[in-house]
């Protein structure tokens, strides 16, 4: 999926359009956005990201980011970068726990960020991992994870009302990584939502 933002009457208006190109590399994430703009109207769209990592907490939960930048080919300031942070309240353990797709075991975040136009969706969903301990490796599935917006810049329209986001991932243990993409997510989530209270 291909996103950017068009200009029209004096205002930013998120699109997108579906794109997935052929021989997309197996090794990286891939989340697919299922949006239900409308009753009876659905749209799918499919996201590739190529950094994808993750750490643990002390209480064992495990985060994961997945990042993925676009740069424009004429014009710099059309970069678009998309990140997904992926947090897990707990852990199914087999014979004890029920691991089934619609149980919520996590939150999800999703921003989106051309310039200085930004929006960030919020929901929570179910994923599941697993850690390889000869190569570090975490890989797993998210599964319905239903987004709603939370906050956008005054000169944007909502990309998504209601969007659900579902895929696979393959990432590396890269703690300071994750930390540093997390921090930049919220200070950017917060510096949109105070300009949204301004213009408003």
């Amino acid at each position: 999926m291909r996103v950017w933002f068009a200009a029209r009457t004096g205002r930013a208006v998120l699109m997108a359009v579906a794109a997935c190109a052929v021989g997309c590399s197996t090794t990286v994430s891939m989340l697919e956005i299922v949006d239900h703009r409308a009753p009876g109207v659905t749209r799918r769209y499919r996201e590739h990201f190529e950094e994808s990592y993750y750490s643990f907490d002390q209480s064992g939960n495990v985060e994961i980011v997945l990042r993925r930048s676009t740069t424009g080919r004429t014009d710099p300031s059309a970069a678009i970068q998309q990140t997904v942070h992926i947090r897990s309240l707990w852990q199914s353990i087999p014979g004890r726990t029920v691991a089934h797709r619609t149980q919520i075991n996590a939150t999800v975040v999703y921003s989106i960020t051309r310039g200085h136009i930004s929006q960030t969706f919020e929901g929570a969903g179910s994923v599941f991992y697993k850690l390889h301990g000869r190569t570090g490796e975490l890989t797993g599935a998210l599964e319905l994870a239903t987004l709603r917006p939370t906050s956008q810049t005054s000169d944007s329209s909502s990309l998504f009302k209601q969007a659900e986001l579902a895929g696979t991932f393959r990432a590396t243990h890269d703690p300071r990584r994750v930390l540093r993409i997390v921090n930049e997510m919220t200070r950017r989530a917060a510096q949109t939502t105070t300009a949204s209270r301004r213009s408003g």
